[in-house]
Formats: C-alpha cells, sequence, structure tokens
C-alpha cells in the first residue's frame, strides 16, 4: 500500500511540473525598466552628456512592460504574431543608437548633428538630425534585425524641408554601404515617397520606387508621418500613414542585417529631422530568440557621404 502511495504521490508531482511549465510559465513576468533618471542619476529632462561621449552603448530594449520567460519554453516564443521585439520612444539617450556632432565654423565645411546632443533644435525624447550642404547621412543601432521582419517610425521634419527627405533604412551591410531605404521628400508644396536600393561600393543606386512629385499621401511638411516597411524573403511593402503605397521583390540584401534612419539634403543649404517610436516586428516565428541580440562585433554606426557621391 505504501509503495502505491509513493508511486501515486510522485506521479501527482510530475503531473504538476508539466502543468507548471507548459500552461503556467508563459505567462512570464512582467519587469518594469527603472526611468533614465533613476538610472542614471540624471534629473529628468536632462541629457548625460558623458554616456553621449561614449559611443560603444549597451543596447537597451526600451519598453515601459516586457516579458521575461523560462528557459523550458523561451525559444522563439511570443504569445501574437508579428511579435514586437524591440522599442524605443528616445526617452534614453544610451538606447543604442550612435551620437555624433561634427558642425563647424566655416559656411563650406561639413556639418551634421546626429542623436541627443543639446541645442536649439533638439527636443527631448526625440532621436535628431540635422545635416547642411548637399549631404546624405545614415545611423544604424548595434543589431541585425531578423530575416524576415517590420520596421516602423514616425518623421518629423523641423527645418527647412525644400529638397530634403528622411525615411527608414533597412537590408544594411555592417558598414551601411549597402542598403534599401524608404524615404519622403518635400518640394515647396509637393512631395514623394522613394523607395531605392543603395551600393556604395559601385554597384549602383537604383530606384525600386521612384520619387515622381506625385502625391503618396503625406501631411504636411512640418507634421509628423508614420512610414512602416515590410520585408519578408524577397518581398517588401512600404506604407505612409497606415495607407501600402508599394510593393515589390528585391533580392540583393536579405537575412539578418542591419536597419536605421536616413536623412539627406539635395541642394546646398540647412535641414533637419526628428525620428521618434521606432519599433522592430518579428514577423514569425523561426526557431530563434524573440528578442533583439547585440552582435558582440556590432557598434552602433554612423555613414555620412556626399550628394552624387554614389
Amino acid at each position: 500500500m505504501n509503495q502505491k502511495m509513493h508511486l501515486r504521490t510522485w506521479f501527482q508531482l510530475a503531473a504538476g511540473m508539466v502543468f507548471l511549465l507548459t500552461v503556467l510559465v508563459p505567462i512570464g513576468v512582467v519587469l518594469r525598466d527603472l526611468p533614465p533618471s533613476a538610472a542614471s542619476g540624471v534629473a529628468e529632462g536632462q541629457v548625460d552628456l558623458q554616456a553621449l561621449d561614449n559611443p560603444h552603448q549597451q543596447i537597451k530594449q526600451l519598453q515601459a512592460s516586457y516579458f521575461y520567460y523560462f528557459p523550458l519554453i523561451t525559444k522563439d516564443f511570443c504569445p501574437v504574431w508579428p511579435c514586437l521585439i524591440f522599442s524605443d520612444d528616445f526617452s534614453n539617450p544610451a538606447s543604442g543608437w550612435p551620437h555624433e556632432s561634427v558642425w563647424g565654423d566655416k559656411d563650406e565645411e561639413r556639418k551634421y548633428i546626429i542623436g541627443y546632443y543639446p541645442g536649439p533644435w533638439n527636443l527631448s525624447g526625440k532621436y535628431f538630425m540635422r545635416i547642411a550642404h548637399a549631404r546624405r547621412v545614415v545611423a544604424s543601432p548595434a543589431f541585425h534585425a531578423p530575416s524576415d521582419y517590420i520596421i516602423e517610425a514616425d518623421i518629423q521634419f523641423c527645418d527647412d524641408a525644400y529638397l530634403a527627405s528622411a525615411g527608414l533604412v533597412f537590408g544594411a551591410s555592417d558598414n551601411l554601404r549597402q542598403f534599401y531605404m524608404f524615404s519622403l521628400a518635400y518640394n515647396n508644396k509637393d512631395h514623394w515617397c522613394a523607395v531605392r536600393k543603395y551600393d556604395l561600393d559601385g554597384g549602383g543606386s537604383p530606384y525600386l520606387r521612384p520619387g515622381d512629385w506625385s502625391s503618396c499621401g503625406a501631411k504636411p511638411e512640418y507634421e509628423v508621418n508614420h512610414l512602416k516597411v515590410e520585408r519578408i524573403g524577397t518581398s517588401i511593402k512600404v506604407y505612409l500613414n497606415g495607407n501600402e503605397i508599394w510593393s515589390g521583390t528585391e533580392g540583393s540584401y536579405t537575412g539578418e542585417r542591419r536597419v536605421g534612419f536616413i536623412h539627406d539634403k539635395y541642394e546646398i543649404g540647412y535641414t533637419g529631422a526628428y525620428f521618434d517610436d521606432f519599433k522592430l516586428w518579428k514577423v514569425h516565428p523561426d526557431g530563434s530568440t524573440s528578442e533583439v541580440m547585440t552582435q558582440a562585433d556590432l557598434e552602433p554606426e554612423i555613414l555620412v557621404w556626399d550628394e552624387g557621391a554614389e
């Protein structure tokens, strides 16, 4: 009798463990990040300049709350697909995006400001890019996107938007010399949306969706526009303010590659743009982790080149 009781007890314990690991554990534990001011000792609304001077900041996921799952079932677990794996509201200057300022006194000098450096144009909680004199700038955080993914962000011009554009970069190489872009540009009251493949190593930079100054549904130049790119295999779909405006296929840059922002000016003059609420979604499970992983040999990256150099 005692032996049967022991067997029954062990069976009940085993069944309980299976239940915990397969039903209750996926609920996870909600953890909340300390606000940037509490984590760094910097007063709210101020910028930690010492942190900005370190270009090798670690990536931090900036969702207000997020889930951690126990190892047995963590692999590629997400309660809903597509799965949000990285979100940045740019309230923390150390979130992993690059920041750099090159702004001389001479008018002909190459000038750009990227990131969180304080100044008359900068706003708290925004990623800021300002350039001068026919320049193009790409900025990318220190991680690869999954093979199939969605990226999106809010973009708003804050300086002269005439013959200037801003947008999303995807499918980028580690040195940012090969990538796709989806950008929005203005020309007085007109605007265009373009999708372009860049190869700055001599392979050409053809337009996949040419910008022909026909309306693509953008808001006025100083209002917020929401840009979104869906990349699955060789398929590309781009959306502006919730509306699909182009789809096609292009297979040159596939797999796990960089993403980021682009801002440029096509002629002499100044322009600036704010970027906010960046999100990266994994489209479907593929057996890998559901979190963004910082690459050991990857760092936040900036690429600057002159208009026409491609």
